[in-house]
């Protein structure tokens, strides 16, 4: 299991460039679900806003804009540092949040080391449901 804590911003879609409230974005991982990476936003009033995004679309979304639906990623540069824009659409409306670079790659790095990409499989328990169908095909 792994936890990261990282300093997040709210980013109003119509005032870029106005100082928006902090938040934060607390990071964790279990092998168990190696596919996921489910981040709680802390908001300023003390409520909590729980997502599970994709570990290879945080991944990507570093490099490139990323995702389509309800999530999606993206790249940003500031003024005071590269940034990770997450763009969260549920049904209901939408939120915009960037996180620091660095501290998202030094997490999902330590991801990658617990579980390696192409072995997600192995960790998901879905070994044993493989064995078992070929237990009973034989």
């Amino acid at each position: 299991m792994r936890v990261r804590v990282v300093n997040a911003r709210i980013v109003p879609s119509y005032m870029n460039d106005v100082a928006c409230p902090m938040v934060i974005a607390r990071l964790h991982y279990v092998s168990t679900d190696p596919l996921a990476v489910k981040v709680a936003f802390w908001l300023p009033d003390g409520s909590c806003v729980r997502w599970w995004l994709g570990r290879d679309l945080l991944q990507m979304g570093m490099l490139r804009p990323e995702g389509d639906g309800d999530i999606r990623v993206a790249p940003v540069s500031r003024p005071e540092g590269e940034q990770v824009r997450i763009i969260l659409s549920p049904p209901d409306g939408y939120a915009t949040v960037e996180l620091p670079t660095f501290p998202l790659l030094q997490f999902l790095a330590r991801t990658y080391r617990l579980v390696p990409p192409g072995m997600e499989m192995w960790f998901s328990g879905a070994e044993s449901e493989i064995e078992e169908m070929l237990r009973s095909s034989g």
